[in-house]
C-alpha cells in the first residue's frame, strides 16, 4: 500500500489526514492556515519485467500526485534506466558484411589505375553505404540510450556516436510532465519501431526516444517513469502512426 503525503503549497508542510477532506479533496495547513484543493491520487499501471539490455540503477517508487507537484518533485529519488541496442549475433554479420564489402570496393579502387579522376566517384555511394554499416556496428558496440530523474528533472541521453543532425539530448522538469506514451511507428518495408513520448502540461509533447526496435523495452521505460513519477494513468494518450 502507497502512502499520500499532501503538502501545503504555500509553506510545504505535511498536512496531517484529520486536515484532510478527501470527499471534497481539500485540506488545510494547521501551520499557516492555508485551504487548497489536491488533485486525487492514481496508481500506474504496473511495471512490466526488465527486458533483455536494459539496467536498472536506483529503485521504482510508487508515488502519487498531489495539486504541489513542483515542490513534491524534489523529493522524488534517483532512477536510471539504461538500455544498450546490442546483439552478438547483428554485430558480427555486419562485422562480416562490411570486410566483404569495403573488400570489393578496393578491388575495384586498383582497378581504376590509370583512369581519369572522375572514375574514383562513381562508387561513392557504396562507400557511403558501407560506413552507413560501421556506424550500426559502433552504435551496438558503444551506444545507449539514458534515462535519468535526478532532483527536478528527467534527462535522457543516447550516444556517444550519432550523426550531427541526430539529437542526443533531452532535459524536461518533471513538474511539467503529465503523462507519457508509447508511440508505435511503422517505417518503410513495414519495419515497426517504438519512440516514449512526454506529454507536457501546456498540451506539447517531446520525444523522450523515438526508435526502439522492440515494444516490451518502450513499454518498461515508460512505466518504470511513471511510477517514479506518481504521473496518473490516461491509456487514451497511447497512440500510433
Amino acid at each position: 500500500m502507497s502512502v499520500i503525503d499532501i503538502r501545503c503549497p504555500s509553506c510545504g508542510r505535511s498536512v496531517p489526514a484529520a486536515d484532510i477532506n478527501i470527499a471534497a479533496l481539500a485540506a488545510k495547513c494547521s501551520g499557516c492556515q492555508s485551504a487548497f484543493t489536491f488533485a486525487p491520487p492514481s496508481r500506474v499501471r504496473a511495471v512490466p519485467p526488465m527486458p533483455a539490455n536494459v539496467t536498472v540503477t536506483g529503485t521504482p517508487t510508487l508515488r502519487a500526485i498531489v495539486s504541489d507537484y513542483r515542490s513534491y518533485a524534489s523529493a522524488v529519488p534517483p532512477l536510471t534506466i539504461r538500455y544498450r541496442q546490442f546483439s552478438i549475433a547483428g554485430v558480427v554479420f555486419n562485422t562480416i558484411f562490411v570486410v566483404l564489402w569495403f573488400g570489393v570496393l578496393s578491388q575495384a579502387y586498383l582497378s581504376f589505375r590509370g583512369q581519369p579522376l572522375w572514375i574514383y566517384f562513381l562508387p561513392i555511394f557504396h562507400v557511403l553505404a558501407g560506413l552507413v554499416v560501421v556506424k550500426q556496428i559502433l552504435e551496438a558496440l558503444f551506444n545507449a540510450d539514458v534515462f535519468d530523474m535526478t532532483g527536478e528533472r528527467l534527462v535522457a541521453t543516447r550516444g556517444p556516436i550519432r550523426w550531427p543532425w541526430q539529437r542526443g539530448r533531452v532535459e524536461l522538469p518533471v513538474a511539467e510532465l503529465r503523462q507519457l506514451s508509447v508511440l508505435e511507428k511503422v517505417g518503410t518495408r513495414n519495419r515497426t519501431s517504438y519512440g516514449v513520448i512526454a506529454h507536457l502540461k501546456n498540451g506539447t509533447t517531446v520525444a523522450l526516444v523515438d526508435d526502439l526496435p522492440h515494444q516490451e523495452v518502450a513499454t518498461f521505460i515508460e512505466r518504470s517513469i511513471e511510477e517514479q513519477l506518481g504521473l496518473p494513468d490516461e491509456p487514451w494518450l497511447n497512440q500510433s502512426v
